[in-house]
């Protein structure tokens, strides 16, 4: 067998691919040496990797037979230096591509119109609860909770000859590269912690490179400022593609538990701008605030007493809320900033709740974005000043009062870009947006990816609303959608 594979190429390719089967290995060997002469069998690299599993460079991850490999810490440090650091680059990527597939519709056209810090229309979709389990029963045998984020697999992302399947109904386990925290113990570590092994081996990167980012982790963002629809500019700190690959990681499989109150509305499963709107319906007042440089208000150290809170130890949370930071503070445009920001005001959302229902009012949170509504103006005042003195007394956050809100019902009421005078709906000027953009994609004979992906993010948006979901003009929408994507494919 060594006569014929060269280990170290086949390990690699079990590293960038992992969770990987002998199949699959073969076929990234036949897509990348395509003219280098007869390639070893599939049995007889199922043998190599059965070999490797009985010196300790792989793990098997299910029983014998089913064939799905990852690399262990053992095999990791095996590959040499330069192989390392194209594995790493490879299954960065890589997995950025796998979350990329996550996304189902688009958010293109909506922003501007929506208010928050925060991208304001929840138009992304992830596969869970009965159709993640379908998922989980097709590839893995085994049920995924409910939310389980879902990413295909790595070989889902080749074009060609990787693998019997290259449909997105291959999942990755829960923990990406391992299906279980006692594989990833199994695999190296000594006890299961999500510090730069741990990560590492749930990544299938080196521990060295996550070292590197969470050491200098503002080299890792590029900043670029978006138009605010009030004027002005709002500064972005988006990470790039290493770092954000880690925290998509984090958000999806490490921070899923933490805290987030019922009133939020931004981020959560279920939630969105319209299920925000819809608690503020037919209120004879609606007072709309926001916080204050929100993300960049929330320091590090608040991060770390967040994460020690709630089970991480102090290792942990020390290197997480490093890769989670820049220049000590939450970035705007990290992935993970929206859920740990969520999570360090749950209680301030919890505080707010009962005074508010107390004073017969409703509140709902979506990001920087507070709305308190109720019968009484005096109450939603009351309420608003009541927010500010919490927020500034106990997490040294400050509501801009320059854009406080206050609409009765002879203005138009709006919340998060929705109107809710009566029944929850976008407005009128983006709705005739939205009608004008697919009547004239219904009269062109060519429409873009980009133009369908748009189309498609219109169409969740609008169907969000109970008012329009089941109503001729979805329908319309949908079957000029239908229609479209079909001559793309023609």
């Amino acid at each position: 067998m060594k006569k014929i594979i060269n280990p170290h190429l086949a390990l690699f390719a079990v590293g960038v691919l992992q969770p990987a089967s002998a199949r699959e290995v073969r076929g990234l060997f036949r897509t990348v040496f395509s003219e280098g002469g007869r390639l070893p069998s599939v049995q007889e690299f199922s043998e190599f990797l059965e070999e490797q599993y009985a010196n300790g460079r792989v793990l098997r991850l299910l029983p014998q037979g089913d064939g799905y490999y990852s690399l262990t810490l053992s095999g990791t440090r095996y590959l040499p230096p330069n192989l390392t650091r194209t594995r790493d680059k490879f299954r960065m990527y890589l997995l950025r591509d796998a979350h990329r597939a996550r996304i189902i519709a688009s958010r293109g056209g909506i922003d501007e119109e929506l208010a928050g810090a925060s991208p304001a229309a929840d138009t992304s979709t992830e596969v869970k609860g009965r159709a993640a389990n379908k998922l989980g029963r097709t590839t893995f045998g085994r049920r995924f909770a409910y939310g389980q984020p879902y990413w295909p697999r790595i070989q889902g992302q080749f074009v060609t000859k990787t693998g019997p399947s290259r449909s997105l109904r291959d999942t990755f386990p829960d923990l990406l590269s391992f299906v279980t925290k006692d594989q990833v113990t199994e695999a190296g570590h000594a006890s299961f912690r999500f510090d730069y092994f741990g990560l590492g081996l749930c990544l299938s990167i080196s521990p060295q490179l996550i070292w590197k980012i969470a050491n200098a982790p503002d080299q890792y963002y590029r900043n670029f400022s978006l138009p605010k629809k009030g004027g002005g500019e709002r500064q972005i700190e988006s990470p790039k593609i290493f770092l954000k690959v880690i925290q998509w990681f984090l958000a999806d499989f490490v921070f899923d538990d933490l805290p987030v109150h019922a009133s939020v509305h931004s981020f959560a499963i279920g939630k969105s701008v319209a299920t925000n709107a819809l608690r503020h319906e037919r209120r004879a007042f609606v007072g709309n605030v926001d916080v204050e440089n929100f993300f960049g208000s929330i320091a590090l150290s608040s991060v770390i007493n967040l994460l020690l809170q709630n089970g991480f130890d102090e290792t942990e949370a020390e290197i997480l809320s490093r890769l989670c930071t820049k220049q000590n503070r939450l970035p705007q445009g990290a992935p993970t900033s929206p859920v740990i920001s969520n999570a360090i005001l749950y209680h301030f959302d919890r505080m707010v709740s009962e005074f508010c229902a107390s004073e017969n009012l409703q509140y709902s949170r979506y990001a920087d974005d507070i709305t308190v509504s109720g019968d009484s103006r005096g109450n939603v005042i009351g309420a608003l000043n009541f927010i500010a003195e919490v927020l500034q007394g106990t997490y040294a956050l400050r509501l801009n009062r320059n854009k406080t809100r206050i609409a009765g019902r002879g203005w138009q009421q709006r919340v998060t870009g929705v109107v809710v005078n009566e029944q929850a709906a976008p407005p009128r000027r983006l709705r005739r947006k939205i009608r004008a953009a697919f009547y004239n994609a219904s009269k062109s004979l060519e429409v873009s990816s980009d133009k369908i992906a748009e189309l498609s993010g219109y169409l969740g948006y609008i169907k969000m609303f109970p008012k329009f979901t089941y109503t001729e003009m979805v329908q319309r929408y949908e079957a000029i959608l239908r229609e479209i994507r079909g001559l793309q494919r023609a």
